[in-house]
């Protein structure tokens, strides 16, 4: 059942969750599709909780929507799959399972994997990245949000996505 729930968010079939498939950052510059690698959602499924894709998913098309619009760059399309991303902070699914955790005590380092397929106007492809980034510094992870270092990746990652389409 948890695996069908899950596939279902996944492919945004679900009343509310329109932020994991086919939905459109908030800006005119740039169209992105974001989905979950089939491994992650495992992860959200056994781990993290599935409630906290969509917020995952919000914060990667903020990062996007920002990027795009500082630059004044525009691109037809994007399918991004994030691949890995790792919290800080415990999710409230984590803090239910495992006794003894703590949202203010407990703290790890965090980050995210993406990959990105760039499309033209007519939705074929013209270029891909991938980009990787976890803190490296634990006591940097300390002071960090829940998805506070997977933030960071994705601000970094849209800011590697607008130098491409960019040319720059």
């Amino acid at each position: 059942m948890r695996s069908t729930l899950a596939a279902l968010i996944a492919a945004g079939f679900l009343a509310g969750v329109p932020a994991i498939a086919d939905d459109h950052t908030t800006t005119e510059r740039v169209s992105a599709t974001i989905t979950f690698a089939p491994e992650l959602i495992e992860t959200f499924e056994d781990d993290y909780g599935t409630r906290e894709m969509p917020r995952v998913a919000e914060d990667l098309q903020r990062a996007l929507a920002r990027a795009f619009d500082r630059e004044g760059v525009a691109v037809p399309g994007l399918r991004i799959t994030i691949e890995e991303v790792v919290p800080n902070r415990p999710t409230m699914e984590q803090l239910g399972d495992t006794p003894g955790l703590s949202y203010g005590q407990s703290f790890g380092i965090g980050g995210a994997r993406l990959s990105a397929e760039i499309l033209n106007a007519d939705g074929q492809i013209v270029d891909r990245l991938s980009y990787r980034w976890f803190e490296t510094d634990i006591r940097e992870s300390q002071f960090e949000s829940d998805w506070g270092d997977a933030r960071t990746a994705f601000n970094r990652f849209a800011r590697r996505l607008v130098d491409r389409v960019s040319g720059a």
